[in-house]
């Protein structure tokens, strides 16, 4: 071929592959069929025959010019083989599939992770990928793999925090805490991260050997200080220092200005009330909780009934007075004369 033709073609040929979109450069299934079979898919999970009905579901996420964004993704990054395993999420999991994909700022590993997540998991991870801070936990993901989804699972909105800022940590902690417990850690989690690392792992020590008395301490730190930064480098010394009296409900004293200057253990009342007071209290709390909702539903029966056997007497007056009652006599109607007069 002659040169001087050569490079203007292919120049062309280069500009216009660029401006293109990219599901109709890649080889393969490609463009309208691979927008249509999404469709498809989708359809299966949607329960409906129709492309246009699928389109009305999702076009709350921007119809058909979404589906094409993602499947453009799918087969710039993955090819067909990410096209087929997505649409194989999409037809069980439906639209949600699509919206983690977007998400996410790799396909493969995305899917990948997934693919890792028994079928209950990987549901729970699709709608927490699709949903509000989905592009945030997507990217952790894509760092830490499923282990961020199963924290975040365990605990939506602070799961995945508590991996992101402590690590293998965070996941091992995720696993032994209750959603309370979750969320006291959470607030505390970056001071510990940013603790020397010695201090760090004392702290996360206290944390695998004493889990719920050091949680239930932290907690009661918050709300008797509430603002007040507890893992200082200071404060987390005289922690580690006083172990044993911290576990066992010592305070830390601060002096005027803020900065903590020992460990005062809890007298005999202060024990007594944590260990007697506080559980009555509690358990009494918890019966008149019960007794009120009883009292709520003896209270609601009993008009019911009232207001029924009042019903019935109104009805029986009724046809009893309908029944003596006589019918009104009727006066027979004078007959009309022909005459005009």
């Amino acid at each position: 071929m002659n040169a001087k033709r050569f490079i203007p073609v292919a120049v062309l040929a280069l500009v216009l592959g660029m401006a293109m979109p990219a599901q109709a450069i890649v080889p393969g299934r490609a463009g309208r069929e691979a927008v249509e079979w999404v469709l498809k898919q989708l359809g299966k999970a949607l329960g409906k025959r129709t492309a246009r009905e699928v389109l009305e579901e999702v076009a709350e996420y921007g119809g058909r010019e979404f589906v094409e964004r993602v499947t453009s993704k799918l087969l710039r990054e993955g090819g067909e083989e990410a096209l087929e395993r997505a649409g194989r999420l999409a037809a069980k999991h439906g639209p949600d599939v699509l919206r983690a994909i977007d998400n996410a700022p790799s396909v493969r590993r995305v899917l990948s992770v997934l693919d890792e997540l028994p079928e209950h998991e990987a549901r729970a991870a699709i709608r927490r990928l699709a949903g509000t801070g989905g592009r945030e936990l997507a990217r952790m993901t894509e760092k830490m793999g499923a282990r961020v989804l199963r924290a975040e699972i365990r605990h939506p909105g602070v799961g995945g925090r508590l991996v992101q800022t402590l690590g293998d940590d965070g996941v091992r902690l995720a696993a032994r805490l209750d959603r309370t417990e979750a969320v006291t850690l959470a607030q505390h989690a970056d001071d510990i991260a940013k603790l020397p690392p010695q201090l760090r792992r004392g702290v996360l020590q206290m944390l695998y050997d004493n889990t719920k008395a050091m949680m239930q301490w932290m907690r009661r730190f918050v709300e008797k200080h509430p603002g007040k930064v507890l893992f200082t480098t200071a404060a987390t010394a005289l922690i580690l220092q006083n172990r044993e009296a911290v576990l066992g409900g010592a305070e830390i004293v601060f002096d005027e200005n803020g900065k903590p200057i020992g460990i005062r253990k809890p007298g005999l009342v202060d024990r007594m009330v944590d260990k007697v007071v506080t559980p009555v209290v509690s358990v009494v709390r918890t019966m008149l909780s019960i007794a009120a909702v009883v009292m709520g539903l003896f209270g609601a029966g009993w008009l019911a009934i009232k207001l029924w056997f009042l019903y019935r007497s109104e009805r029986r007056k009724d046809r009893l007075q309908a029944a003596v009652t006589p019918p009104p006599a009727t006066v027979p109607a004078e007959p009309r004369s022909s005459n005009p007069d």
